[in-house]
């Protein structure tokens, strides 16, 4: 189970939302597909994560977020009029601070489900 959740930790999971987004900017179906993946992609992993320490998944979000910036610029040109705000390297970040987020809360979930601790 450790190295199922370590493998898809280390995923760049914000680099194949943030390539699928830009390749699709004219089609709203594929953005809202890898929505829906990125969303079942957060559920499994903040799942997963439940049971290790939180400074784990920071550090290995951190590695994902690396590997999406190296990828970003090798594969997503840096397009001025598509990234105009923080350009493509913050997006990148802010996306995968997004999914480290998603995962945080739906681990707390869970976490707190497991250990007893609900607020009923």
């Amino acid at each position: 189970m450790k190295l199922l959740w370590m493998l898809l930790s280390i995923i760049p999971v914000s680099f194949f939302f943030v390539y699928t987004e830009y390749a699709t900017r004219t089609n709203q179906a594929g953005f809202f597909i890898a929505l829906l993946i990125a969303l079942m992609f957060v559920g499994i992993l903040g799942f997963l994560s439940k049971e290790f320490r939180f400074l784990s998944v920071i550090l290995l979000s951190l590695v994902s977020s690396i590997l999406s910036m190296i990828l970003s610029s090798k594969f997503i040109p840096n397009d001025g009029y598509y990234f105009v705000i923080v350009g493509r390297d913050g997006y990148i970040l802010f996306v995968s601070l997004m999914f480290l987020l998603g995962v945080a809360v739906v681990r707390f979930i869970f976490h707190a489900r497991m250990h007893g601790k609900t607020t009923e």
